[in-house]
Order: structure tokens, then sequence, then C-alpha cells
């Protein structure tokens, strides 16, 4: 058994997957029960948070020779979803290419405006291009890139928890530094003020749990 310090970008599914655990083993173990208490979720870590994995124990199953026996391996089953909204609306069947590290996919958003499929608990940036216009040869013209750090959002008790998430809802914090200033009184402002919250710009209980409703975790 080991502690290990953790880095910005992981979590406990790729501290698994790098183990060579299934993610349920770590997160579930007595050792790591207040960690589990303290962040909730088990792909949003903090840096220097403390994992503990456990040592690998040797399974033994009685089979009978000559015989064929199936072991269902667990997977991780991460994926990539991202839903692309144009003001309230779904930005629907707009075709795109995505790029997660070196895999690639081409498609088209669904009538939700989601674009979503399956990576694994390493992946660290995803790439989605999306447009529908085409030159004069018939070619698709790429018009719009958005670029996403996977693993890299801090947790909700967090101040730059709340600054990754207002982010990428559209609420501009600039930079994710951990500071409350101005941009940041501004995005929470614009938030409050399109949720029904009283617009103070102040971070209090009411706002903090609407960001994590809103945004999903």
């Amino acid at each position: 058994m080991k502690e290990y310090k953790v880095n910005e970008g992981e979590s406990i599914k790729s501290i698994a997957y790098n183990n060579g655990f299934y993610w349920k083993t770590i997160w579930d173990h007595p050792d790591n029960k207040e960690l589990k208490e303290l962040r909730k979720n088990p792909e949003i870590l903090y840096a220097d948070d403390i994992v503990v994995i456990p040592d690998k124990e040797i399974r033994k199953e009685k089979i009978t020779s000559n015989e064929l026996h199936k072991f269902k391996v667990k997977g991780s089953g991460e994926m990539f979803q991202m839903r692309f909204l144009l003001g309230d609306k779904p930005m629907a069947n707009v075709s795109y290419t995505l790029y997660i590290d070196k895999k690639f996919f081409a498609g088209k958003t669904d009538e939700e405006g989601w674009v979503k499929k399956p990576t694994h608990p390493n992946a660290r940036v995803a790439r989605v291009y999306l447009g529908d216009e085409e030159d004069e040869d018939g070619n698709l013209l790429e018009t719009d890139e958005y670029i996403f750090n996977l693993g890299h959002l801090d947790p909700i008790d967090t101040i730059s928890g709340i600054q990754g998430r207002l982010n990428n809802l559209g609420y501009n914090c600039g930079e994710e530094d951990g500071e409350i200033g101005e941009n940041t009184i501004n995005a929470i402002k614009g938030f409050q003020n399109k949720n029904g919250l009283s617009a103070t710009g102040v971070l209090n209980d009411m706002t903090r749990k609407k960001i994590q409703e809103v945004y999903g975790c």
C-alpha cells in the first residue's frame, strides 16, 4: 500500500488506470473514505490531494481443464461529452471533427447539440471543430475551434473550481487563479442574473449550489 500525491489534471480513474486497478477499487477503499467524503466526485480531485493505492491481490478461480472460460475485464467507461448551444438553443446537426489527444472522430451533433465519444482516463486535451460551411470545391470549412483541457476542473468548494465552471458556461472569469477579482465578480453577477438569483457578485452557498446544478458536477 502506498500514498500518492495527486497532480493537476488527474482523477481517481486516471490514477487507477495507471496503476492497473478498476477505479472503484481505489475510490471505495476504506483508507480513501475521507477523500471520498471531501471530493464526492472521483473525476474531480485537487492537486496535492493524497490517494491511497492498495497492494494488488492475486485472485484465484477454480476452473475445469479442457473447457472454455470467459473472464470479463472491467473498463473505465470514460466518455467525452460536450453540449453546444447558440444562446439557449442547441446547435443541432452541425458537422464536427473531434481530436482527443491523437484519436480522431467526425460526425454531427445530435438534436440536443451534444458530441459524445468514448475516451480513456488518461486523455488530456480535446479539440472540437464545428462548421457546416463549404469552400468552392465542396470541402467542409471548420469555422469554430474549441479546446478543452480534460481533467483540469478543480472541486466545487475551491475558487478555481468555480472559475473553471463559470468559464466553461460562458461567464468570463479570466484566469482560473483562485482569486476573486473584478472579472470573477462580474462573472458571478452574470450567472446570478441569468439564473434568477440576486446579482450581488458574492459567492454564497446558494450561488455555489446553483453553479454545480447547472454545470452538472
